[in-house]
């Protein structure tokens, strides 16, 4: 349980978890800079930032819990039983 594998993929969930709902953070503040009408919401880089293609921070939170899956099944449920 304490082996490089299991590290990496420790790395891997928080690492998606932080970019997935930092983003996520991101765009609510965006949507209300928006929502305001303010000297923002007019700028290049709010309309970039809603154009519409890929969302990789959706992926992002989508493989929060799938490494969280992971590490469950290389741990072998052991850390089922703690409190955090």
């Amino acid at each position: 349980m304490n082996g490089v594998g299991y590290t990496i993929l420790i790395i891997f969930h928080v690492l998606s978890a932080v970019v997935g709902f930092g983003a996520l953070g991101a765009t609510g503040a965006y949507a209300q800079t928006l929502r305001r009408g303010g000297p923002g919401s007019r700028s290049e880089a709010v309309r970039r930032y809603f154009r519409t293609g890929r969302n990789l921070p959706a992926l992002a939170i989508v493989l929060v819990p799938v490494f969280g899956a992971a590490l469950l099944a290389a741990g072998h449920g052991a850390d089922l039983g703690q409190s955090y």
